[in-house]
């Protein structure tokens, strides 16, 4: 891009607008790295919606498609951007995506769907089966 100025005509650098001294230039082009990174509270995180929708054979195109018809105007796009954990979404969001993936939004968020049955086939056991299990899972990690 080129900037003009009273003296010459050349290359725009990062950050130039106006300089009282070489007249003002006709193009702005915005300082590199002027934004300032999120703080960490404020970081979202990549979820297991992409593990969810695979096993519920679905596009992201197709997620998309239902989570519009459900009200939300969120595309291919930003369901990828949602999976990887680089769009917040609000809770409504969340469940919507959970009834359509036919989970809960703990297991949406946090187990893949083979963990999420693990942990409830774990949790129809009574609490002395439960403690049988821990207790072989202490001596297995034991042997490795």
């Amino acid at each position: 891009m080129y900037c003009s100025s009273s003296r010459s005509i050349g290359l725009c650098t990062s950050g130039d607008m106006y300089l009282r001294n070489q007249g003002v230039h006709i193009v702005y082009m915005p300082p590199k790295h002027t934004m300032r990174a999120p703080s960490k509270q404020l970081r979202w995180r990549k979820t297991r919606i992409e593990d969810w929708r695979k096993a519920a054979g679905l596009t992201q195109q197709q997620v998309a498609d239902q989570l519009t018809e459900r009200g939300f105007e969120l595309d291919r796009v930003s369901v990828t951007r949602i999976e990887n954990g680089k769009q917040m979404v609000s809770a409504e969001v969340l469940e919507a995506l959970s009834d359509i993936l036919k989970t809960d939004i703990d297991s949406l968020l946090n187990y893949t769907p083979e963990e999420a049955k693990r942990l409830r086939e774990f949790r129809k056991l009574n609490p002395a089966d439960q403690e049988m299990v821990l207790e072989m899972a202490k001596v297995a990690r034991g042997r490795k």
